[in-house]
């Protein structure tokens, strides 16, 4: 359900420290608020849009120190641009060295790669 939820992989931080080997499993406020927030997102009306090939299409990227995230976005009926897409991803250490454009360009490639399905072959920006 990642792909349905914007920012999960931030959201869901704090479970995967809880994960980590040699951890110890204490349930704070930070994981009870990630917890409330992801129940949220899943128990809330859908709010994406159906892909349709043929409908203007938006890809947007971000980056952070903390990961890479992007929108795939439609312009609906009504002239509105809607989500059809969410992604993200957690940086490595090795990734949280390296300067802005190269996080900014790394969210770009990502977000193309994960979505080629749906993108080849169709003019978007």
């Amino acid at each position: 359900y990642r792909s349905y939820i914007p920012k999960a992989t931030q959201i869901l931080e704090p479970f995967h420290n809880l994960l980590r080997k040699n951890v110890n499993f204490i349930w704070d406020n930070e994981c009870e608020k990630s917890f409330n927030l992801i129940k949220d997102y899943l128990c809330s009306e859908p709010c994406l849009a159906i892909f349709n090939p043929n409908r203007q299409t938006i890809v947007q990227t971000d980056a952070s120190l903390d990961g890479i995230g992007a929108i795939l976005k439609q312009k609906q009926d009504d002239g509105n641009f809607k989500p059809v897409a969410y992604f993200s991803k957690k940086l490595n250490e090795h990734q949280k060295r390296k300067k802005a454009i190269f996080l900014e360009c790394l969210a770009i490639k990502e977000a193309l790669t994960y979505w080629q399905h749906w993108l080849l072959g169709i003019e978007f920006v």
